[in-house]
């Protein structure tokens, strides 16, 4: 499933299932950022990954694949993020500025 969000100073909060990926992306097609991403994993890890262009390949953050809370600010804008959860449910929170 796709979570679309606004453009502007918006806050999101969701959660990605156990063992599955979920892709948020902008609501009107534009890019969006800067952002700060905030990725808690359940007992298992959790995976951040951004394109900047629906073409490119998935980069993955700079803190990779993380086992704890962690938060981190991606200066540009990116066309989506990909989140994925592995064993547990992972929390998400995502602050558009």
């Amino acid at each position: 499933m796709a979570i679309l969000i606004g453009s502007g100073r918006v806050s999101h909060r969701f959660t990605v299932t156990g063992d599955t990926t979920e892709t948020v992306t902008s609501s009107t097609g534009e890019t969006i950022g800067p952002l700060s991403v905030c990725l808690t994993p359940g007992a298992g890890t959790a995976l951040c990954e951004y394109r900047l262009h629906a073409s490119d390949a998935w980069k993955s953050w700079p803190a990779g694949t993380v086992s704890a809370e962690t938060t981190y600010r991606l200066n540009g804008a990116v066309q989506a993020l990909r989140f994925t959860a592995t064993t547990a449910a992972a929390t998400v929170a995502i602050s558009v500025e």
